[in-house]
């Protein structure tokens, strides 16, 4: 059979003319229609000659215009590839059921590719993004946005669906779209162009889907933008921010909190160390002071069997005044004992981790004193009043508790030794004597304690409160501006009608609605921007407030401590030591100090309620704005996507189509077998019986 006679035959079961081409081209040494027709069926996967130079030239030219530069070019010409075989199997009715699913994954494939090439070239600007860098995050959205748009026009070509709404299809503002050369638009950020390719007129949706979407284009696709705020945009620029705590901060305070068992923890395991050696002493003392005891009184009794009264009288007055010497000499011992093994030790001890805490404070100091506005100046205040409470609430409070401890024991000392050395009327004189002074001394220690306290507490929180302060005036300044911009913006945002209340009016013929502006897409994300950063600011506010509160406070308490203790110490001056509490000067310090507490809670609580009504008012009308649009896109959505399954049942009934056709082709491909078959067959039978005709798979 002829080259000719064998194309007419493969054409008119249904190949392609190219691929029937490729296949005479292929077996032209040794023509043969069965060997055609398997050159073709084994090369179903591949792509022609004079198919594969027009691909790569296509994919050589889009390279050009593409952003995705040498990169993605093999990758481009991979899709074309693809597309190539989509659109001949499409056409041609020998596709089968295998060749339909996979001209659905290499439509999808080709999608996952490009967005894969375009997350690759655009990894460092992702990678910018991540790290919160507010304009490396807009461009990246940018990018992102410009990227699905080009997507999804490309679909929408591809599967000759209606024009979606102009929210879906068109580009930013900021933007710069011009014309190509092939009839479509390559869009240009920056130094980076898109190239959007456009339909042709063969591939015009049907006028009925474009009937259909009349209404559609009409609501939301002709309606006026209102553009993005440049007042809004320069404020969120310049806005009140701070960075994440300072890392000197943070070892610093972790430095010191390291330090925390060396103190109170550490100076009691002293304590329960000198009781556990200084018991087994004070055992064995008892014990012979009991032998002792037991034999004086044998020696006694002996005494007064034999009449010897004074006598006894004379031992017994010798032996108490050697035991109490003996006590006396104990007792010295012990107190001696007692500041070298705990006093002593544990006040060097505590002193040298204070030291090591004021180097921690001054460091977190030094970083809190700086009038930088990157400071998180909340993290570092607390960080300074976490290494102040260490040093007083612990050190100092270890090193007083250490001075009262000894203190008492000398004056325990002193009484026993007035006790066990004067008569019983004279002793109880003295040792009241004594008490009193003691306690005396206590009460003044004990003001003079809490005036030290104040004074060494003063400069932390006098850079405490003069940085909170500061902070706290900028951030209030930029929350009311940023709220009164924000409200001023969005009552030019006229009210919104749901979708359905607008296709309701438009076909009761009121288009009063159809001219009235719309937020754009900047807009609505630049009212997203703002309203998260009202909320920042608000919740830094309090924080700052809440600071500042904490301060005022602890000197409140630190006031009326020491007015207390004023009061404490004049009325036992006055003799009235026992009915303080009672005293009229007593209870009105504590009304007056307590009422300025009250005070001064009550004004920072007015200042948070109505810091916290300025923010909701304009938090409820942007997140009012934002519903409202995000509800109109979800059913601008809804039917778009109702308009694309309208579309794909279309496409269903082509499958259809196709799946009968291919029913055909293969009853007219077994029909060909069967006469190729039989002419084999006859040859089988005139040649020798050595040769047999066998099927030959390649």
């Amino acid at each position: 059979m002829s080259a000719t006679s064998d194309r007419d035959v493969l054409l008119s079961m249904g190949f392609p003319p190219e691929r029937v081409d490729w296949a005479i081209q292929e077996t032209a040494s040794a023509p043969d229609l069965q060997r055609r027709i398997e050159h073709i069926i084994e090369h179903e996967d591949m792509i022609p000659p004079k198919a594969a130079d027009a691909s790569t030239n296509s994919s050589a030219e889009t390279a050009k215009i593409s952003p995705l530069g040498n990169r993605q070019r093999k990758q481009e010409s991979n899709k074309a590839d693809s597309l190539y075989h989509a659109d001949s199997n499409i056409s041609s009715s020998n596709i089968t059921l295998n060749g339909v699913a996979r001209n659905l994954e290499e439509r999808y494939m080709s999608s996952l590719e490009r967005f894969a090439s375009f997350l690759q070239y655009e990894q460092d600007l992702m990678h910018g993004a991540l790290l919160d860098d507010k304009e490396t995050s807009l461009k990246a959205l940018e990018a992102l946005e410009t990227f699905f748009k080009d997507e999804i026009e490309r679909r929408r070509i591809e599967y000759q669906l209606p024009s979606v709404s102009n929210q879906l299809s068109s580009v930013t503002p900021s933007t710069d779209a011009r014309q190509s050369t092939d009839g479509g638009s390559t869009i240009s950020r920056g130094t980076r162009d898109y190239h959007v390719p456009v339909a042709s007129s063969s591939q015009a949706p049907p006028d009925q889907d474009s009937a259909r979407d009349d209404r559609q284009s009409t609501i939301s696709v002709t309606r006026p933008s209102i553009p993005a705020s440049s007042d809004i945009k320069g404020i969120l620029s310049n806005i009140y921010s701070h960075t994440a705590a300072n890392p000197i901060v943070q070892q610093a305070s972790n430095a010191a909190e390291a330090l925390r068992p060396q103190l109170a923890e550490w100076v009691q395991s002293l304590r329960i160390e000198y009781d556990a050696k200084q018991l087994p002493e004070s055992q064995v003392a008892d014990v012979q002071e009991q032998r002792r005891r037991e034999a004086h009184s044998a020696h006694l009794s002996a005494l007064y069997q034999a009449g010897q009264m004074s006598t006894a009288a004379e031992v017994t007055k010798k032996f108490e005044a050697s035991e109490n010497a003996k006590k006396l000499a104990w007792k010295r011992t012990e107190l001696e004992n007692w500041k070298k093994g705990v006093s002593e030790v544990g006040r060097e001890g505590t002193m040298a981790t204070l030291q090591k805490l004021q180097v921690e404070l001054k460091r977190i100091a030094d970083v809190l004193e700086e009038d930088d506005e990157d400071n998180d100046v909340v993290n570092s205040t607390r960080a300074l009043l976490q290494v102040s409470d260490l040093m007083e609430n612990e050190a100092v409070v270890t090193l007083e508790s250490l001075e009262d401890d000894l203190s008492q024991r000398e004056h325990d000392f002193q009484c026993q030794s007035i006790s066990l050395s004067s008569s019983n009327i004279d002793a109880w004189k003295e040792i009241d004597r004594l008490e009193k002074a003691h306690e005396l001394a206590k009460l003044e220690l004990g003001v003079i304690r809490c005036d030290y306290k104040i004074k060494r507490t003063a400069p932390c929180h006098q850079l405490i409160l003069r940085q909170l302060q500061s902070h706290l005036k900028r951030v209030n300044a930029d929350e009311a501006l940023l709220s009164d911009t924000l409200l001023s913006v969005l009552s030019t945002v006229p009210p919104f009608l749901s979708l359905e209340e607008e296709e309701l009016k438009l076909a009761e013929g009121d288009g009063s609605y159809m001219t009235s502006a719309l937020p754009s897409i900047e807009l609505i994300d630049q009212i997203r921007a703002a309203h998260a950063a009202l909320s920042r600011l608000n919740s830094l506010a309090s924080e700052l407030s809440s600071c500042v509160q904490v301060i005022l406070t602890r000197q409140a308490v630190a006031a009326k401590d020491k007015a207390v203790k004023e009061v404490i110490l004049s009325e036992f001056r006055a003799g009235r030591g026992d009915q303080v509490w009672l005293s009229e000067a007593f209870k009105s310090v504590n009304e007056q100090h307590d009422q300025m507490i009250a005070t001064s809670e009550e004004a920072a609580s007015k200042e948070k309620i109505n810091r916290e009504k300025r923010w909701a008012k304009a938090s409820e009308k942007a997140l009012d704005v934002i519903r409202r649009h995000e509800k109109r896109s979800r059913a601008l959505k809804q039917k778009t996507s109702e308009n694309a399954q309208d579309s794909t049942s279309g496409l269903t009934d082509s499958f259809a189509r196709l799946l009968q056709q291919q029913q055909q082709t293969q009853m007219v491909s077994n029909m060909m077998w069967s006469q190729h078959a039989s002419r084999m067959a006859v040859i089988d039978n005139i040649g020798s019986g050595s040769t047999q005709w066998v099927v030959n798979y390649r």
